[in-house]
């Protein structure tokens, strides 16, 4: 009988609704709320949501927190009464903001507040996606032009310690709001829209109590 165990933290992807998405970007881009002087990233354009549109957005991204948790209980292999438990804890929106990425703009190391952080990919232009497979075809690791990095612990021997992913549009990625993540530039002239947001998980704590 052998075993293996699921370790270190859960990066989770999911496709939205299109129609969702496409709302989602409308609803940001009509914002008059800058939002650069809280985030890391070096852009011209980064807007916060309105308190109507993130009761909105609570709404609309219900059924993918659901799915959300079943994969949460699985990965961290909660025990019966903690999982009733985190199924009953409410998770709650803490910030949302939209990025207008530009050519040479883009996101250096760092990490979120909240218990959990997404990103969302409203827009994804084809020129960029190109741009990364032109650079791939030189170097073949993901992670050039446009490439999202995700980072968790140090380099060793037989251990993997970083996942990098050329995003689509609708992707979500939902991930734990103090593992370092990164996006890399691109020179397309054309504008990547994403939308960005961190979650509070209610007494988290008592989840992994005794673990």
């Amino acid at each position: 009988m052998s075993k293996y165990y699921y370790w270190g933290p859960l990066l989770y992807n999911v496709k939205l609704d299109k129609n969702f998405c496409s709302e989602l970007q409308e609803r940001g881009s009509k914002s008059k709320k800058d939002h650069r002087k809280n985030l890391a990233g070096l852009l011209d354009k980064e807007l916060q949501y309105s308190i109507e549109d993130k009761e909105w957005f609570c709404t609309k991204l219900k059924p993918y927190l659901d799915d959300y948790k079943n994969v949460f209980v699985h990965w961290y292999n909660l025990k019966e009464p903690s999982k009733q438990n985190f199924y009953d804890n409410d998770i709650i929106l803490e910030d949302l903001w939209i990025n207008f990425m530009k050519p040479n703009e883009f996101n250096p190391p760092h990490t979120h507040s909240g218990d959990l952080s997404f990103v969302i990919y409203t827009q994804m232009p084809k020129q960029i996606t190109k741009e990364n497979e032109d650079y791939k075809n030189i170097n073949e690791r993901n992670v050039g032009p446009g490439a999202i990095i995700f980072k968790y612990g140090d380099e060793r021997k037989l251990n993997v310690s970083e996942q990098s992913f050329m995003p689509e549009e609708c992707d979500m990625f939902i991930f734990p709001n103090n593992l370092t993540h990164w996006v890399c530039p691109y020179k397309s002239d054309v504008e990547r829209v994403s939308v960005s947001g961190n979650l509070i998980l209610d007494n988290l704590g008592q989840q992994f109590k005794g673990k």
